[in-house]
């Protein structure tokens, strides 16, 4: 289960950057995940839950879900696929059809909360 160490890094990641404005408590963080990056986000969520640590538990883990789109580079649209299934070429032109996006695995935003100078947490 990959999941576990992208949920490990990420959680490295996040806890760095806010050391780096002092301290605090990780609330929040959003990532996106594309259909094609073989990460399961369910896999993820339950790794995130089982990695995250005192002060931070209890952190969301928000996913935004980024399918892959097919689009004709001669017709310049964008094709409809159904779940699972992928056209080869264009159905009205006959072009090949380019697959464009689904690779993510992107950090977009890291909410915390800081700790006050007496070094308590704000409630």
């Amino acid at each position: 289960m990959h999941e576990m160490g992208i949920a490990m890094s990420l959680y490295r990641t996040c806890r760095k950057e806010v050391d780096k404005q002092g301290s605090g408590r990780l609330q929040k963080i959003r990532v996106a995940v594309g259909e094609l990056s073989a990460i399961d986000p369910e896999l993820l969520r339950f790794a995130w839950e089982a990695t995250i640590q005192d002060p931070d538990a209890g952190c969301e883990l928000e996913i935004d879900w980024k399918p892959a789109i097919q689009r004709c580079p001669k017709c310049e649209e964008i094709k409809p696929r159904g779940d699972q299934s992928w056209l080869m070429i264009c159905p009205e032109c006959g072009s090949p059809l380019r697959v464009e996006g689904g690779y993510e695995l992107d950090l977009l935003e890291i909410t915390f909360e800081s700790e006050s100078e007496d070094g308590e947490t704000p409630a």
